[in-house]
């Protein structure tokens, strides 16, 4: 039993030309032999030109004189599309952009300012922290009776910023 040849995708998308008369060359001759040799072709064929009959029956369109005008305005618009880099999302995008990297960029530069500071700038509790020793042992330190002692933590530089009546350094006040 022979195997019935279809006609191959290609084949189909060419029959049409081919019924019109508008197939040429070796696509004209491989559609012959297959509708020579093949009942499913030729049905397919049959089909198709029964389609095409009843398309005749149907009542011709009537489109108005703008119809060509529009079509064609419209394939243009196609083909002369913005390009992506002029489209207005991009601008857009192009501008949130810039504003999250300034957002960032402040940020950031209030961060280190913030940081450098409260770092370096002195502050008023500054003293406190650097005598914080000579604070802890301030009531020995009023007990030692001792002006010398107080004289030799001074010139150490243990005891920096005393009060004028700790402070055997200190320029006597006027009152006295």
């Amino acid at each position: 039993m022979s195997q019935i040849a279809r006609l191959s995708a290609e084949d189909r998308d060419d029959l049409v030309a081919y019924l019109d008369g508008e197939l040429e060359g070796e696509a004209n001759d491989r559609i012959s032999k297959a509708l020579a040799s093949s009942p499913v072709a030729r049905n397919e064929v049959e089909m198709l030109t029964r389609t095409w009959d009843l398309l005749d029956l149907l009542p011709a369109a009537n489109p108005d004189r703008n119809f060509t005008e529009r079509t064609l305005a419209a394939a243009r618009s196609l083909d002369e599309s913005v390009p992506l880099s002029e489209r207005p999302a991009v601008h857009v995008a192009r501008g949130a952009v810039l504003v999250a990297v300034w957002v960032v960029g402040l940020a950031a530069a209030g961060a280190v300012g913030y940081l450098a500071a409260a770092e370096w700038a002195p502050g008023p509790n500054d003293a406190l922290v650097r005598d914080e020793p000579v604070l802890r042992d301030l009531p020995r330190l009023r007990d030692a009776q001792s002006e010398a002692f107080l004289k030799e933590l001074s010139r150490s530089g243990v005891l920096v910023d005393l009060p004028p009546d700790l402070n055997p350094d200190a320029p006597a006040s006027p009152t006295e």
